[in-house]
């Protein structure tokens, strides 16, 4: 059998397109293998990486959970020390108060005191000048006697003068009229 040329180009066609054929199935093998391999390398990126987005997940709110937990001490301390000072600063003005309250009382203890003691006086100087008008009253009652017993006395002396004298109390006044002008 002999071969014609447009059986040898039928067979050469025939062949390249088994070689094609071939070719291309060995190289859809190596894709179909390549992307399955691609596809677990993948798979096996994706479960990696998950994993490392969990693990960082749970580290960061742990992190966050401990640092919430940190301000919220931190911030707890700042509101016990600023309680703390307010209660100083209280504490401080109350006792300022009480100094100032304890001041006032004393002075008003002294001033009433001092009210005391002049009352006291008063009340004694009263006593004493009720004291003294009474003496005054009985003496001015002692002087009206005496006065009386004089003006009595002087009246019964100036009688006995008359009778001794022999003049009334006109002519001894006339008498002594004329010898203060003689003289």
């Amino acid at each position: 059998m002999e071969l014609t040329p447009a059986a040898a180009l039928a067979g050469g066609a025939l062949l390249g397109i088994l070689v094609g054929i071939v070719a291309w199935n060995a190289i859809l093998s190596v894709r179909k293998r390549s992307l399955r391999a691609l596809r677990e390398q993948a798979e096996h990126d994706a479960t990696a990486l998950r994993t490392t987005a969990e693990h960082d997940a749970t580290a960061l709110r742990s992190t966050a959970e401990s640092e919430a937990l940190h301000e919220r001490e931190r911030q707890l301390q700042l509101a016990r020390e600023e309680a703390a000072a307010l209660r100083r600063e209280a504490s401080t003005e109350l006792e300022r108060r009480r100094q100032e309250v304890e001041k006032l009382d004393q002075r008003i203890g002294e001033r009433e005191g001092r009210l005391a003691d002049r009352e006291e006086r008063l009340h004694a100087e009263e006593v004493a000048v009720a004291g003294l008008r009474e003496s005054l009253g009985r003496r001015e009652e002692k002087l009206r006697g005496r006065e009386q017993e004089l003006e009595a006395s002087r009246g019964e002396v100036l009688r006995r003068l008359e009778e001794i004298a022999g003049l009334t109390r006109d002519d001894a006044r006339r008498q002594v009229r004329q010898e203060v002008e003689d003289e």
